[in-house]
């Protein structure tokens, strides 16, 4: 009698680290999972920040300095300021803001 109850009881606990063990793989997907939504946002956040910078600077190329009357431009975007050159002084400057 003393092996049966002996066997029972290493029994459950075989089933408990089962139990435990089928949780962890659980937890552990929806870790990955929470992380590749956060890489994702993260990209996208990017994404667009690189986005919104080659739009402004398109607006610089195009509609400020668009005229042949201008060499070169140069779009400043810590100060949100865009330069038209001829021959290599600044001819026209305006600016975009933060667009």
């Amino acid at each position: 009698m003393a092996k049966k109850d002996e066997i029972s009881e290493l029994l459950q606990k075989d089933l408990l680290l089962a139990n435990k063990s089928r949780n962890r793989w659980k937890v552990a997907a929806i870790i990955f999972i929470i992380l590749f939504v956060l890489s994702i946002m993260f990209f996208i956040w990017i994404a667009s920040i690189g986005t919104q910078a080659l739009n402004t600077e398109t607006k610089c190329r195009v509609n400020v300095c668009g005229n042949e009357a201008y060499d070169s431009f140069y779009y400043d975007s810590t100060e949100g300021v865009c330069y038209c050159y001829y021959q290599g002084q600044v001819a026209y400057q305006t600016y975009l803001g933060d667009e």
